[in-house]
Order: structure tokens, then C-alpha cells, then sequence
């Protein structure tokens, strides 16, 4: 009796995702944690859902103090940048590199730029934004 190409089957790990799912949000979650540009996620609420080293470094907060700060407010030190961030949740502006300041935790400000893009989670609103400092702001550290 002939039988067919074998099918090769993953197993499942506990939380049921296949070894391919379980590496890809690996390596996903990695790239994001040791990206050397700052990055963030808020929802529509403007709630931080998370951030990464990089963004924990120019702002000088930790993560879990992030997490109970607001996108586009608590961080954000001029009227420009907040106005910009509500256009952008709002869905009346396109995401663009933009400039803006952010209030460090220790008080001093950093010159930035920076670029937010909506994207869905489960048909759900996130926005996923990237900071730098500028050029002047970067040489300033060094």
C-alpha cells in the first residue's frame, strides 16, 4: 500500500501556538526591547500599553512608571506635539515626522522627532510610535 508525502505537523506548545508563532513573537519582541530607536505603544485612550529600553532611556522613566503616563500629555512638553497627537487618535492627521520636546523624569527636556501609525490589534485601535533625538539633541549627549 503507497502512501502519501508525509505532512509534517508542529506541536503545539501550551499555549497552543506553533514553534513558527512562538519564534516570530520571540524575535519580535526582542528587535522591539533592543531597537536603538524609541518606541512605544498607546491605545486610543492614549494609555501607554507598552515601551521599549530605548524610549525608558530618553525619558528616564521605567517601564512600569510609563505604563501609568498618557501619549501625547504627561511627556510631552509643548502644545505643538499634543495637538498633533490628538489629530493623529482622532484620525483628522496623516503621521508624518514631526518635532517636538519630551520631559525627561529629572526634569530636563529633550529635543525630538518623532512618527505614530495606527494599526488594529484583534479589530481593536493601537498606535505604534517611533522617537529620536534630533541631531543637535543627540549631539548634546555626547
Amino acid at each position: 500500500m503507497e502512501r502519501g508525502p508525509k505532512v509534517r505537523r508542529f506541536p503545539q506548545h501550551v499555549s497552543g501556538e506553533s514553534p513558527i508563532d512562538f519564534l516570530h513573537q520571540t524575535l519580535l519582541g526582542d528587535a522591539w526591547d533592543n531597537a536603538e530607536v524609541a518606541a512605544v505603544v498607546f491605545d486610543d485612550d492614549r494609555r501607554f500599553i507598552t515601551v521599549n529600553h530605548a524610549y525608558c532611556d530618553l525619558t528616564g522613566y521605567s517601564r512600569e512608571e510609563i505604563t501609568q503616563l498618557r501619549a501625547g500629555e504627561d511627556l510631552v512638553a509643548d502644545e505643538e506635539t499634543k495637538r498633533a497627537v490628538d489629530a493623529i487618535v482622532a484620525g483628522k492627521a496623516m503621521s508624518r515626522a514631526r518635532r517636538g520636546t519630551v520631559r525627561r523624569r529629572d526634569g530636563g527636556l529633550v529635543e525630538i522627532e518623532w512618527v505614530t501609525i495606527r494599526t488594529k490589534v484583534s479589530s481593536l485601535p493601537y498606535f505604534i510610535g517611533l522617537v529620536w533625538p534630533t541631531v543637535e539633541a543627540f549631539a548634546q549627549r555626547a
